[in-house]
């Protein structure tokens, strides 16, 4: 790509050149304007979005957008429409690379340099896709509901409520799907959703998708399902850990 700036100035491909760097400043600029999601979380070493159960946390308070927060929550989401003007400026590198390159020698040094990089970029690329990056990405995507729910089922009394933390967002699609609860249930089950637009579901039969404290004293049994950060009234029965072994979800029957 750096080598593909030269084509501004030289070579055969100026015009395309400058074309594509005006695509990339236009795809740079809406970047720019927008707010990472959760940028205002004071979240000390965050090099990610921040995750949806962050987000419904009521106990993580507002901070105020620093630039430091703001380059702390990069978002690559933001700039998808720089990802074909990036990809030209690679290949306008090449095609500079080739022009200055003249014997078939040199041509053949330079193919032989860009097959080895390819490959070694290749295998880090899949040591981190197939070992760093389910450790970070698991709780972006609701990692651990299936074991939830299956030591719910096994842990929970038969007809005691369970109270699930709301840091699982909409938990009841995953309850739905996971139980294997048919369509034709759904008209005989207490449903309880706040008459709002987007509104969450509360209630799902005898699952409630929020957790409080003064319910835990009161009710005689009931399971409650905690947030891994969350603090918990009494020791959990199970704990339910993320890939690089941080707890996701805490499980307190009484």
């Amino acid at each position: 790509m750096i080598l593909g700036l030269f084509a501004v100035i030289y070579g055969r491909h100026r015009k395309f050149a400058a074309v594509v760097l005006g695509w990339l400043a236009l795809a740079t600029l809406t970047a720019a304007v927008l707010v990472p999601l959760g940028a205002d979380l004071p979240e000390p070493g965050a090099v990610l979005p921040t995750p949806s159960s962050m987000l419904v946390m009521d106990k993580v308070a507002l901070g105020p957008m620093t630039p430091g927060l703001l380059l702390a929550h990069a978002d690559s989401r933001h700039a998808v429409l720089a990802m074909a003007p990036l990809t030209l400026l690679s290949v306008l590198g090449l095609m500079t690379l080739l022009d200055f390159a003249r014997s078939r020698g040199s041509r053949a040094a330079i193919w032989v340099v860009l097959v080895a990089a390819a490959g070694f970029s290749t295998s880090k690329f899949l040591h981190s896709y197939f070992h760093d990056y389910p450790k970070v990405a698991a709780p972006y995507f609701a990692y651990g509901t299936d074991q939830l729910f299956e030591d719910i089922e096994k842990l929970s009394k038969p007809g005691a409520p369970v109270f699930i933390t709301g840091s699982l967002n909409q938990g009841y699609i995953y309850l739905l799907f996971l139980e294997q609860y048919p369509p034709s249930a759904l008209g005989s089950l207490v449903i309880q959703q706040k008459n709002t637009l987007f509104g969450s579901v509360d209630r799902l039969d005898r699952y409630h998708f929020y957790v409080d404290n003064g319910l835990f004293k009161f009710l005689p049994v009931g399971t409650f399902v905690y947030g891994g950060a969350d603090d918990t009234p009494s020791p959990p029965v199970m704990s339910i850990r993320y890939p690089d072994g941080k707890v996701a979800y805490k499980i307190v029957v009484k």
